[in-house]
């Protein structure tokens, strides 16, 4: 059975730190998905994919493991983002998604629908 999850508008920061913590244990028990979803605002903001801090490694790392479990990690930018790009999201092992994206990737669309189209607003 393919698992699929979708996440938005976790807004981490220095400040939510339950919200990291529940992020990890939500991966911790779904270590077999097939795909994850991150829909932007994902960070309350972004400085810069060159950023380093210890969150960053944290949630990288994070992403990283999850990848190498064999789950496929698209991720798109948000309002709050909205620098977020392809530099972070090759360190986290993602694909990158343009804030809008259409796809059928992973998800199989049943007839009538042959696309997905996701978007974060």
């Amino acid at each position: 059975m393919a698992i699929t999850l979708f996440i938005s508008d976790l807004h981490l920061s220095d400040s939510t730190t339950a919200t990291e913590s529940a992020l990890i244990a939500l991966l911790e028990d779904y270590s077999e998905l097939d795909a994850l979803y991150i829909l932007g605002d994902f960070f309350e903001y972004w400085v810069g994919d060159d950023d380093d801090s210890a969150q960053i490694r944290r949630v990288c790392q994070t992403l990283t493991v999850q990848a190498e479990r064999g789950t496929d990690i698209y991720l798109m930018r948000g309002n709050r983002d909205f620098a977020l790009g392809e530099a972070f999201a090759q360190r986290a092992k993602a694909t990158y998604w343009p804030m809008m994206s259409t796809s059928s990737t992973s998800m199989e669309p049943q007839p009538p629908y042959s696309t997905v189209t996701l978007v974060h607003r």
